[in-house]
């Protein structure tokens, strides 16, 4: 396995029309908001508990590795790399879609709540129970 220490995001979403949503009386979207979050936190322990399974079976059949790259890969890694999302923006943006404003305000979510999740890289995992 190779760790190349760009992360790792994972999208789970349930869409409504604004319109429907704000018809809905406040006690039903509270439930629907808290049933969210802890749909969130069960899809996020039944792929932790996947993802160990799988590694488990990488490091007992197989007797795979980790390699995490050094710090000066990572940047060589990135700049070949992040201009794929340059590529997505423009082709987005030559739609007629806000392609920029969708891409910083995905990273700025990712950054704001990344902190608060429950989830560790199989990477960290990986490192903790194995080793490299």
């Amino acid at each position: 396995m190779l760790d190349p220490h760009m992360g790792n995001y994972s999208c789970i979403e349930t869409a409504m029309n604004l319109r429907t949503w704000n018809n809905l009386p406040a006690d039903i979207t509270g439930i629907i908001s808290q049933v969210s979050k802890e749909v969130l936190e069960k899809s996020i322990e039944i792929m932790m508990a996947d993802e160990n399974r799988d590694m488990e079976k990488m490091h007992t059949d197989w007797n795979a590795n980790l390699y995490v790259l050094p710090p000066d890969q990572v940047e060589k890694w990135k700049a070949r790399i992040l201009p794929i999302h340059d590529e997505f923006i423009a082709e987005l943006e030559k739609k007629g879609l806000p392609g920029k404003d969708f891409f910083d305000s995905y990273k700025a979510l990712a950054n704001k709540y990344e902190k608060d999740s429950t989830y560790t890289s199989t990477y960290e995992r990986w490192l903790k129970k194995y080793g490299e």
